[in-house]
């Protein structure tokens, strides 16, 4: 089911349910990285750029599952050498306006998809 997980992953990387977030308002003046934020200013997080992030996820427009799985390793190369489990989190939000629910929608997409190739026979 390793490969289940993972195609949960590469699609809610490939196409975020919300491309812009959910907008949130700054309640005091703020400034990030030399840009002013004022007070009472719209603010959205671009998850669909954060899933387009070619240094981290190279030929970002392909669907490739296998980008959030450990890599198989040889008898040459390094052991730790993987590429492990991508975190696509973004896909629910940020900080304390996280999605309570996202543990239920992945639980949900699991087990949609599990149901959905059961009736494929071997």
């Amino acid at each position: 089911m390793p490969y289940v997980d993972a195609i949960i992953q590469e699609t809610l990387r490939w196409f975020p349910v919300i491309p812009l977030g959910i907008p949130h308002a700054a309640i005091n003046d703020d400034v990030y990285e030399d840009h002013f934020i004022p007070k009472w200013a719209t603010v959205t997080a671009d998850t669909w750029s954060m899933a387009r992030n070619a240094e981290k996820y190279p030929n970002p427009t392909r669907f490739i599952p296998e980008r959030h799985m450990p890599k198989v390793t040889t008898k040459a190369e390094e052991p730790s050498a993987h590429h492990g489990r991508d975190d696509v989190s973004f896909a629910f939000g940020f900080g304390r306006r996280v999605c309570v629910g996202r543990y239920v929608a992945e639980a949900s997409l699991f087990a949609a998809i599990v149901n959905i190739l059961c009736g494929f026979p071997d």
